[in-house]
């Protein structure tokens, strides 16, 4: 529990547990207190949990609920309901007028991706917030890839919300084997009626011979073993990963009770009370070209994607793309300085490196983020617009926003061909030329010729068809894993004031702390030897990353990995690890974040080594009490609890000291606070009496 504006807990001596020591016991049952866990006086907790914490207002919305429902009968001055009448008598003054405390316009939830890891240690850290006060203060929260599974249930399913926030650790255990039950239900049904294909079509379509084994990185599958376990899964899917996610998240919803959850839009207004008044940020990246294919007869059509001020040039590498919801409704935001025009040309339908030469392929030395379009298609005033995914946002649907972000296979997928040969060029780099060079080059130019694959990227008018003025999306890792540069560009865009100190919490839902994706992760806001002559925004291709991207840099000071190591801290009971991070901000026009800002950064490291990509039964059944075990360990650290409680408690005591009432010229806490007090001491003076 946070405390509130310096304000100390009660100590033996105050009024309150001079009340308790007065008040019978069975009077105390009666009233429905209940001993501590540290086994104090059951009336001494009961002061602290209502009285210093965060929960007034959910005392006066139980009054609420107790007189809705016609609870308050007539009753004598000795009735136990007494309490409760008080309450809903003071409600409105109770009440801050929001349902609950106003968020921090400093306080923001940022949380990498990592698949089904991500999604479940978010549950794990969404019920801590809660438990701490909050999670319904943060002024945004943004996700990334099965983060975004997350925070779409969190914001849209009442169900969802109420077993994440009102679980304790072992029911919370509890909740996420249902919910990875439902699912393993699933594969287990599409894996049955996929046996009942042509097998031999299926072992064509699905055969990884030629791509090389590559390095394991912890749990993870090789770049080969991932390709055949997605490809296998959803053959069922007919390749479609959003139409995959649709099935899986329908499931889940079904077996906690909602069945109508993957029905519903990401808008502004249908968002869940407690978020009302919080920003979604659902970070994807848009590839910038794609591929129509032809009819047989007809050549394959590529669109190219370009500033339209800029020159008859064409983007190079994934465009950072967040679909943000606030209180002006729900938009997507690009991470283009200039309007989006599109391009046309023919293109061969076979595969060639050399004709993506130009894209630089890895290693990439001295790459750009544009390149002339001369070769390609030619853009300039003229050329067509960029057609606004979804309807422009504002009718995204939770899938397909949920899609977009998690479609980590997406670079596998022909319909994306530069990043699709970006992606295999880094493999293709190691391999010595001769005949592995040659039989690799052949499996990629049969995998790029099957059409099963197309939509492990998701067409930004899913689930139609693309055309020649529409995009590609794939998952927002390839732009900025922890989804960090987006909240805080979002945050200055908005009209933030930058005098203030920006605090955010970043949930890095890792495997192993260190390697060299976690390095680069959070090397690459700040200036460090993974962006040396690199400008904010432009092209880089650092240690750990499948495909380049455009520079997240957003912080002026020095850090590199040593540094970084000095910072980490340990959790004891668990694998997690934290460190505060600070830095001042420098432009980046890409990400929308301006110079002369102070960010405070709380990390925090999962370091759970349980793989991302659980696309099969078997996998399901592995993992699925990892899992568990991980998400109750999150919600039960005390240690961790601690540690987020210092780190937001500043920005609560100077909300506490600023929030006064117009009306009292009290702040309006401590004057809730005061009137529950009054309540509570006129009730129990009566029941004395």
């Amino acid at each position: 529990m946070i405390k509130k504006a310096g304000k100390k807990m009660p100590k033996k001596n105050d009024t309150a547990i001079v009340l308790s020591r007065m008040l019978h016991p069975q009077k105390q049952q009666r009233w429905g207190f209940r001993a501590g866990s540290d086994g104090a006086g059951s009336m001494r907790g009961w002061w602290r949990g209502r009285l210093w914490g965060p929960s007034a207002s959910a005392m006066v919305a139980i009054a609420k609920e107790r007189r809705d429902k016609a609870w308050l009968a007539p009753m004598t001055m000795r009735s136990p309901l007494l309490p409760p009448l008080l309450l809903a008598l003071l409600a409105p003054a109770l009440s801050d007028g929001t349902g609950g405390a106003a968020t921090l316009s400093t306080l923001r939830w940022a949380s990498t991706g990592g698949g089904w890891r991500s999604h479940f240690a978010g549950v794990g850290f969404a019920n801590r917030f809660h438990k701490l006060g909050v999670l319904s203060r943060f002024s945004a929260i943004s996700t990334t890839s099965g983060a975004s599974w997350l925070s779409t249930q969190l914001f849209y399913s009442q169900q969802f919300y109420d077993r994440v926030v009102a679980s304790d650790a072992d029911s919370l255990r509890g909740f996420v084997l249902e919910w990875m039950a439902a699912y393993e239900s699933m594969l287990d049904g599409a894996i049955q009626d996929t046996a009942a294909m042509n097998a031999e079509l299926e072992e064509s379509i699905c055969n990884v011979t030629g791509l090389p084994e590559g390095r394991d990185v912890g749990a993870e599958p090789s770049q080969a073993e991932l390709l055949s376990d997605l490809c296998h899964t959803l053959v069922y899917f007919a390749g479609d990963w959003a139409l995959f996610v649709q099935a899986m998240l329908d499931h889940a919803a079904k077996s906690y009770g909602d069945s109508d959850f993957v029905n519903r839009t990401a808008g502004s207004d249908n968002r869940l009370d407690p978020f009302k008044d919080t920003d979604l940020l659902i970070q994807a990246a848009l590839v910038p070209n794609s591929r129509i294919r032809g009819t047989g007869v007809e050549d394959d059509t590529a669109v190219y994607i370009g500033p339209r001020n800029g020159g008859s040039e064409i983007y190079t590498v994934a465009i950072s793309a967040a679909c943000v919801v606030n209180g002006s409704g729900t938009a997507f935001e690009y991470g283009m300085e200039d309007d989006a025009a599109v391009g046309t040309s023919t293109t061969a339908s076979e595969h060639s490196f050399a004709d993506w030469a130009d894209f630089h392929l890895y290693p990439a030395i001295n790459g750009t983020d544009r390149i002339p379009s001369d070769g390609h298609a030619a853009i300039d005033d003229g050329s067509g617009s960029f057609t606004a995914a979804f309807g422009g946002g504002t009718s995204a649907s939770v899938i397909q926003v949920a899609s977009i972000s998690s479609a980590a296979g997406g670079t596998f997928s022909p319909l994306a061909p530069s990043a699709f040969s970006h992606g295999l060029s880094m493999p293709r780099h190691e391999i010595a030329k001769g005949p592995g060079l040659r039989l690799f080059d052949s499996t990629v130019a049969r995998f790029y010729d099957q059409p099963l694959l197309d939509g492990f990227a998701v067409c930004s008018q899913w689930p139609l068809r693309c055309g020649a003025s529409d995009g590609i999306f794939i998952d927002g890792w390839c732009s900025d894993n922890p989804a960090f540069a987006i909240n805080v560009g979002q945050y200055h865009t908005s009209g933030g004031d930058l005098s203030e100190t920006l605090k955010v919490i970043l949930t890095n839902t890792n495997q192993e702390w260190p390697d060299e994706y976690q390095y680069t992760q959070m090397l690459q806001y700040y200036d460090s030897p993974i962006n040396e002559g690199v400008e904010p925004g432009a092209f880089n291709w650092p240690p750990g990353m499948w495909v380049p991207y455009q520079s997240p840099q957003i912080f002026a000071e020095f850090m590199d990995s040593e540094m970084l190591d000095g910072l980490i801290e340990p959790i004891s009971g668990s694998n997690m690890t934290t460190a505060v991070l600070t830095g001042t901000t420098i432009a980046n026009g890409v990400f929308g974040v301006r110079a002369g800002q102070r960010v405070e950064i709380l990390l925090i490291n999962l370091n759970e080594p349980i793989t991302t990509y659980i696309v099969t039964p078997e996998l399901v059944r592995l993992y699925s009490e990892p899992l568990a075990d991980m998400t109750k360990n999150i919600a039960e650290n005390e240690e961790l609890a601690r540690r987020i409680e210092a780190f937001v408690e500043p920005l609560l005591d100077d909300d506490q000291e600023t929030d006064v009432s117009p009306s009292s010229g009290c702040p309006a806490p401590r004057r809730r606070k005061l009137l529950l007090l009054l309540a509570a001491g006129i009730s129990m003076a009566t029941a004395l009496s």
